[in-house]
């Protein structure tokens, strides 16, 4: 008798793949075959999110080396995936939020499995960013985020880094592919939620600066507080 568990895994690692072409290659096609009132398709995309959550830690596992950082318990992997998928998950209740104060047709559902989805360009942005990843972790180890400047300490280190032509380089790319996440949220919402151009491109842009008011003020708490518990 198969395994229900093993046949679950069969079915979800193909559509990481799949929805990850589809988000990135034929995004109109894509969201046009997603039935987005199936529980199927949001285990889908929550399960998307995880591995994207993965992917990121994989990523900057040198960093997590030269920091003294356990992260072959693979306690720490769980934590800090359940973690993304609840601060993701989050973001998609805002978006959500915002969609309907302005008249939007779209259920939460729909809103989360856009949301989620739209993150597969996460592991491009997090692998051009590990310069400066070494860098954020390395004060979240050392510094007190209540009671120093943080992110003024995190900028003069960076800032020698601004006179090396690769800098600009990772700046364009990373810029490119935030321009790609917001296309691809405004495409979603719009097919979803059925909203007018300007009402769309406001969902997109409050939620975006909502969402980075919550890596800058909010995520630097939870991941220290994370890595620290973790640390040799």
């Amino acid at each position: 008798m198969a395994n229900p568990t093993f046949e679950l895994i069969k079915e979800l690692v193909p559509d990481y793949f799949y929805r990850s072409y589809g988000i990135i290659f034929r995004l109109k096609g894509y969201l046009k075959s997603i039935d987005f009132e199936s529980k199927d398709e949001l285990l889908k995309s929550i399960f998307f999110i995880s591995i994207i959550s993965i992917i990121g830690s994989l990523i900057i596992v040198p960093v997590y080396i030269n920091l003294k950082i356990n992260y072959s318990n693979g306690f720490f992997f769980a934590l800090d995936t359940i973690t993304t998928v609840f601060t993701y998950c989050g973001y998609a209740f805002i978006y959500h939020i915002i969609a309907k104060l302005l008249g939007g047709k779209g259920k939460f559902q729909e809103t989360l499995i856009v949301v989620l989805s739209s993150f597969a360009y996460a592991p491009l942005w997090w692998l051009t960013g590990v310069p400066f990843v070494r860098i954020y972790y390395k004060f979240l180890m050392t510094e007190d985020l209540i009671n120093t400047q943080f992110y003024d300490k995190i900028n003069s280190c960076i800032q020698p880094l601004s006179e090396h032509p690769v800098y600009y380089i990772i700046m364009i790319i990373q810029s490119i592919l935030l321009i790609l996440y917001a296309r691809t949220l405004y495409i979603g919402i719009q097919h979803i939620h059925n909203l007018k151009k300007i009402s769309t491109f406001l969902v997109v842009f409050e939620g975006i600066i909502i969402w980075i008011m919550g890596e800058y003020y909010l995520n630097p708490y939870v991941t220290q507080y994370i890595c620290k518990g973790f640390k040799f």
